[in-house]
């Protein structure tokens, strides 16, 4: 097949809130569509991937958008509801808590800037109050980790998280005034041509998100029926 025929090396910069589900499927999906292609991915917050693509040094990555925010062409993919993860049952049994008490909580959360941390932090001020977090950690494992341990709480996107909270290992509430948004978006670099192995990277991406969201596997928003 024409597929088959298309080769290449694509470099390609992933946040640590992206799903593993997705890269997983991405390579399965290449492995058996594109085998000719060598896909190298790698992991780093958006602030080293927005380096790494001016200087041509990834092909392809995802970062918050809006798009008009950077000068690179991008697709606009998802949007995810941002949503603080907690420990079970340290909390009152309310499905969404005001962002004025988050301040009063031990929160684990990143150094600025941090996508979904900059999101909660407008609307913060917006309420007239400031988060400090009490541990400031800039790795998303830690800060799962911390919470499963019953340390803190945190915030992150709820596809980074509903899988815990579905195995009852983590609780997810809704920030409110709302809405605590994330719009994930996939870039490419103007350093490094667009060959017909990074289209078929990006394409297969756009539509394993696609399938993942259908699918149920790839969760945006919290259900509070």
């Amino acid at each position: 097949s024409l597929e088959a025929k298309i080769s290449g090396e694509v470099k390609l910069g992933i946040l640590p809130t992206v799903p593993d589900a997705l890269t997983i499927s991405l390579f399965e999906h290449l492995s058996v569509k594109y085998p000719g292609i060598s896909l190298h991915v790698k992991e780093a917050y958006s602030v080293n991937l927005i380096e790494w693509l001016q200087s041509g040094e990834i092909d392809l990555c995802f970062l918050y958008g809006p798009a008009r925010a950077y000068q690179f062409q991008s697709i606009d993919l998802v949007t995810d509801e941002i949503v603080l993860f907690s420990p079970p049952g340290i909390l009152e049994e309310k499905d969404n808590i005001h962002v004025q008490d988050l301040a009063q909580l031990p929160l684990t959360m990143p150094n600025r800037p941090f996508g979904p941390r900059l999101i909660v932090d407008k609307l913060a001020r917006a309420a007239g109050v400031q988060l400090t977090p009490k541990f400031a950690v800039n790795s998303f494992g830690i800060a799962v980790a911390m919470a499963l341990a019953g340390l803190s709480h945190g915030i992150m996107p709820i596809s980074s998280v509903w899988q815990l909270a579905a195995e009852g290992r983590l609780e997810l509430r809704r920030i409110l005034p709302g809405p605590a948004e994330r719009l994930l978006i996939l870039s490419h670099s103007s350093m490094r041509p667009q060959t017909r192995a990074t289209r078929a990277v990006r394409d297969t991406i756009c539509n394993v998100q696609l399938a993942m969201r259908a699918d149920g596997k790839w969760r945006t928003t919290l259900d509070l029926n």
